[in-house]
């Protein structure tokens, strides 16, 4: 099972998304579990996104590792998730966002601070997701 894992700076993996499941309709969706957890809290829920949303977070997160842009964001279709990547003065990335569930009107709000090492790693679990589920290798 394929997965894209957010680390902190010290390695810690804080964010994981997995079990993804890839439907072509009159919309190309993915449907994955997310799991967030840091040593105070663990939240969970399962959650819809376009595959031109991993597309777009792809191509981001190459330029923002190559300095080209300071900010990106990820926020599917479905208002439950939002990712946003800030490259600060000192080359770290703050990242920070929220998750909630269609069950309840509360929503989680979290913030780490990671650096540009965990950058291709994660270009890679994207890409092995997509072109897994998507048979395609260019994307960007």
């Amino acid at each position: 099972m394929r997965t894209i894992n957010l680390k902190n700076k010290e390695n810690k993996t804080i964010i994981t998304l997995s079990n993804f499941i890839y439907s072509e309709t009159e919309i190309r969706i993915f449907d994955f579990d997310i799991n967030i957890s840091d040593d105070i809290f663990t939240a969970s829920t399962r959650i819809e996104a376009e595959k031109y949303d991993f597309v777009n977070l792809l191509s981001g997160l190459k330029r923002l590792y190559d300095f080209k842009i300071k900010t990106i964001s990820f926020c599917p279709i479905e208002t439950q998730f939002s990712l946003m990547f800030n490259l600060l003065d000192n080359g770290q990335i703050k990242v920070s966002g929220y998750l909630s569930n269609k069950m309840s009107t509360n929503k989680l709000g979290f913030e780490f601070i990671s650096d540009q090492t965990f950058i291709p790693d994660l270009v890679n679990e994207i890409e092995d997701i997509l072109i897994e589920n998507c048979n395609e290798t260019n994307f960007c």
